[in-house]
């Protein structure tokens, strides 16, 4: 789940800079006021997402740490957390140091891997805290449609459980498709939880930044939990993700471009292996191959 591009150049210069400055000291537990208020500002351009910097954004040590501090924080003994699976590890994992016991929702195929509404419902009780979401989704490149967020918004009310949406991936995305933000969307953004970061869509995965946004009181929490773990995000790391989101922005374009032509090449190869078959990806950066037909 790595970019083989290095970190763009600018970035780099900015965290250089930052050491030669003395940016070599801890920052508060929820990261540099700047970076928080720079990622407000992107929220609210690009996702429709409004966070107040001081109380509803945490800067963490990747958006793994993100969701480790957001799992930690909602999830209970007995709790029930609903994940879309094929998917990514680490939420099973993270349920299941909270206590609580993660739900596999099988993704079909057949509906490109899309989480669904009805497929969800028939998994829900009455000890379901939390659904994961994660569009573009890792690993098998689906990206969920508005009219699936919504409506997955609404069992969240109907149903009275937490939405967790990982969005690590939003700037990695195909064929005009378009990310969508399930806080945006939301008629109670208070229960949705988002991760993002700078790993993927900035090839900084070695710089271990990333960012929670939620509401005050899952920040307090994940903020004290923070404390206790790690204190705080790198400093001159966060320097280098301030100029990430307010410098050009060139280099996602380059970077999609390239993995968009990538996917093309890998597709087709695939499609002509015999015995294998896969759905074309609509975001990130991995093709889910089929292999049923080779009896295994």
């Amino acid at each position: 789940g790595e970019p083989d591009f290095d970190t763009p150049v600018n970035i780099k210069e900015a965290a250089k800079k930052a050491l030669d400055q003395g940016a070599t000291h801890y920052t508060t537990n929820a990261g540099l006021i700047e970076l928080r208020q720079a990622i407000a500002e992107k929220l609210k351009k690009e996702n429709g997402i409004n966070a107040d910097p001081t109380s509803q954004i945490c800067v963490t040590v990747g958006s793994q740490e993100a969701a480790f501090l957001a799992l930690m924080c909602t999830v209970e003994r007995g709790d029930e957390v609903l994940i879309p699976e094929p998917g990514y590890y680490t939420y099973r994992n993270c349920v299941q140091m909270a206590d609580g016991t993660p739900i596999s929702v099988p993704l079909k195929e057949e509906s490109n891997f899309r989480l669904g509404p009805a497929d969800l419902e028939k998994k829900l009780t009455s000890k379901t805290k939390m659904v994961v979401i994660n569009s573009p989704c890792n690993p098998t490149g689906s990206v969920m449609t508005k009219n699936d967020l919504q409506a997955i918004d609404e069992l969240a009310i109907k149903h009275d459980f937490l939405i967790l949406s990982d969005e690590i991936y939003e700037k990695i995305i195909y064929d005009n498709e378009k990310h969508h933000s399930v806080a945006a969307l939301s008629k109670e953004p208070d229960r949705i939880i988002t991760l993002n970061g700078f790993s993927k869509a900035y090839a900084m995965t070695g710089w271990r930044i990333g960012y929670l946004i939620a509401n005050k009181e899952i920040i307090g929490q994940s903020v004290k939990l923070q404390q206790s773990a790690v204190a705080s995000a790198t400093t001159f790391a966060q320097k280098g993700a301030v100029e990430a989101l307010k410098g050009p922005q060139d280099s996602i374009r380059k970077m999609a471009e390239e993995f968009a032509k990538r996917r093309d090449v890998i597709f087709e190869g695939l499609r002509q292996v015999k015995g294998f078959s896969v759905v074309k990806p609509k975001g990130a950066f991995y093709a889910f191959v089929n292999i049923k037909k080779l009896g295994r």
